[in-house]
């Protein structure tokens, strides 16, 4: 047997979905409840609220909420869903995933309880979303069980059958046999409402043998109650009755809750079944209060309905008619196919025992609609058997008939009004959209065309530069180049004549020497930087090997540069624009990194050219490129002039690796 320590490492290690079907009531999932006493579960909870106060952790504060959710989950509803919401508020502000996917699943199942389905189905929806973001295997596994539990109560049971068997799927492979055995419970449930009565005893006694492994006393009572269902489906109501009141036994030892009311339920509908009027009438008046008190209003529906059916078989036909219309009522509120199934068969039959053909066949047609693949012939033949009645009553009511006929046009007339009025709402409504359509479109283009105006003046701008580059390189190498040139071999000529000079004289006429030819070398130098003669005589690779030689040729900065597959010459702009990149982040690395390494690499794929270049330097943040200088502002403006594209990484927590990538025009393009 379970200790209150058992119960609740099972419940709260994220395993805690107990669910079980039974026929038309889908076998409400309950949660195991506390063997302790009732003042030791009261200090329990006083003592996890103060956590829950006083606590600074997020984190605790979130799995303190979401255990004290389910602690009142079965009892106290209410409380339970104020802790829920809390948990879940918590857990948002600190943006705590996997709390939100726990207090999510507590706040979905109260939904579930109290028959909010399209509620709860958006509260799982979200708790399955959660799992597979964190890609935790136990968020998803009760969200797949949970949907299945709603999908089965609202009739789309092929659907839950899948949700259960990704459930089971992902249990089976945790080994959680516990987990295991419910799911086969709740497999074998919906088996249950499709009538393959078959398959589903199969389900449900791999489930009582698993649970008796377990030595789960609440396993076994809650797998003993559906093999009761099936059994009595199959009319062996000896059987059924054994299992019943085998599972009832075990679960009054907890108190009248929810697992207790799904058994009590079966126990009643048999002693309907068997015609048991006086005990099955004791058992609804007792079962039905605590239905209401727990807002079970599913259970509660199929209770009233059955209360209805005893009050046919006693011939208190209008006391009938009533509790069977309250027993509908709330299950059109629950939107729950079986329960609105029975409430019309109930009506249907008192309405023919009170002799109104018209309202009995009018009740029989909706059960049909409600749920025709649990319709069998016998209910066929019944409808129509009621529709014959009808027709020859409606013959005795002719005058209520035109009647009815004059009112029926009336509303056509009004019908097409409506019609009339939504044609002329849907034109305006199509109007107003072409008349979006087209200012989208219209706004669309204008800023299509500003930003190709943009990139048009960006590479007009760029060439520009790239232009006045080439004209001021050649008027230095052709102009002031040649002529200190020119002047340097004069003065090499004329202090070479020059004799008889002291040794000061000659030192001075030494140092011009030097200063005429740094003037020259720093010359050519801008020339070629201005517009490197390797580059426009032998192509980008040279022309990078010549730029980083010349740059690390005096510095304690190890450079390795590798090309790969870019042999052919590319377009100027591509050329230029590349070599000036690479020469900005050398620059950049020189003065800021303090690295000691450099990595260059150069390579071509079908359609880019890819420039990387790395460092082991100090590295900087990536906010600190919306801070950044003349050089970076530069390097974006060169890259999105050739439409390419840059991105920085950190390398091994130090140093930086841009990787440029730049598209290679189509020949049509170029």
């Amino acid at each position: 047997m379970f200790t209150n320590k058992n119960i609740t490492d099972i419940f709260f290690s994220r395993s805690r979905l107990k669910k079980c079907f039974f026929l038309f009531s889908v076998f409400i999932l309950f949660f195991e409840g506390n063997s302790i006493g009732q003042q030791t579960e009261e200090q329990r909870v006083d003592s996890l609220d103060r956590i829950a106060d006083t606590t600074s952790s997020i984190r605790k504060r979130s799995e303190v909420l979401f255990e004290l959710a389910a602690t009142f989950i079965g009892s106290d509803p209410i409380r339970s869903r104020r802790y829920s919401e809390t948990c879940i508020e918590a857990a948002e502000n600190s943006n705590y995933l996997l709390g939100i996917g726990d207090c999510s699943n507590s706040l979905g199942l109260l939904h579930f309880y109290q028959s909010n389905y399209d509620t709860a189905q958006i509260v799982f929806e979200r708790l399955i979303s959660i799992g597979r973001t964190l890609n935790d295997s136990i968020l998803l596994f009760k969200g797949y069980g949970n949907m299945g539990l709603v999908h089965s109560r609202i009739g789309k049971l092929n659907q839950a059958i899948l949700y259960f068997q990704k459930s089971l799927r992902i249990n089976e492979a945790m080994g959680r046999l516990w987990s295991v055995a419910k799911l086969n419970g709740d497999i074998g449930g919906v088996y249950m409402l499709m009538g393959d009565w078959s398959t589903a005893m199969n389900f449900q006694r791999s489930a009582l043998q698993t649970y008796k492994m377990l030595k789960s006393e609440r396993g076994v009572a809650k797998a003993m109650n559906a093999i009761g269902v099936v059994f009595q489906e199959q009319l062996v109501y000896d059987s059924a009755r054994w299992y019943f009141e085998e599972s009832l036994a075990t679960k009054i030892k907890y108190g009248k809750n929810r697992a207790w009311v799904t058994t009590k339920g079966n126990l009643c509908r048999l002693y309907t079944d068997l015609k048991e009027k006086d005990d099955a009438l004791a058992c609804f008046e007792e079962l039905i209060p605590i239905e209401k008190k727990f807002g079970m209003q599913h259970d509660l529906s199929l209770s009233l309905n059955n209360l209805a059916l005893l009050y046919a078989d006693s011939k208190q036909i209008k006391k009938g008619i009533e509790t069977g219309k309250q027993a509908l009522m709330l299950a059109e509120k629950i939107k729950s196919v079986q329960a609105q199934r029975g409430a019309n068969n109930a009506l249907s039959l008192l309405y023919e025992k009170s002799g109104d053909y018209k309202n009995a066949f009018h009740y029989a047609t909706a059960s049909r609609i409600a749920h025709d693949s649990f319709v069998n012939e016998r209910q066929t033949e019944r409808i129509a058997e009621l529709q014959t009645q009808f027709e020859t009553e409606k013959k005795e009511k002719t005058i209520a008939l035109q009647a009815l006929e004059i009112e029926n046009n009336n509303q056509r007339i009004r019908f097409q009004q409506l019609i009339t009025i939504g044609a002329v709402i849907s034109i305006a409504g199509l109007f107003a959209f072409l008349l979006w359509r087209f200012r989208h479109r219209q706004k669309m283009q204008r800023q299509k065309d500003a930003l190709m105006y943009q990139e048009q003046l960006l590479h007009s701008t760029v060439s520009s530069v790239e232009e006045e580059r080439k004209r001021i390189s050649k008027d230095l190498h052709d102009g002031i180049g040649q002529q200190l040139a020119g002047l340097k071999l004069a003065w090499e000529n004329i202090t070479g004549d020059i004799t008889g000079l002291n040794e000061s004289n000659t030192s001075k006429i030494d140092e011009l020497t030097v200063v005429l030819q740094d003037v020259t070398d720093e010359v050519r130098n801008i020339s070629h930087q201005m517009m490197p003669a390797a580059l426009r005589e032998l192509g980008l690779v040279p022309a990078i090997e010549d730029m980083l030689n010349k740059s690390f040729e005096y510095s304690n900065i190890a450079c390795n540069f590798e090309h790969v597959g870019v042999n052919e010459r590319f377009t100027e702009r591509i050329e230029i624009g590349l070599y000036r990149i690479c020469q900005e982040l050398i620059n950049n690395i020189i003065k800021h990194a303090e690295a000691s390494h450099v990595e260059v690499h150069l390579f071509k794929t079908a359609k880019q050219i890819i420039l990387k270049v790395s460092d082991d330097g100090k590295g900087f943040s990536p906010d600190a490129l919306s801070q950044a200088g003349n050089g970076m502002n530069n390097i974006q403006s060169r890259i999105k002039s050739v439409n390419g594209d840059v991105q920085y990484e950190r390398e091994n927590g130090q140093g930086v690796s841009a990787h440029i990538r730049i598209p290679i025009p189509n020949q049509g393009d170029l």
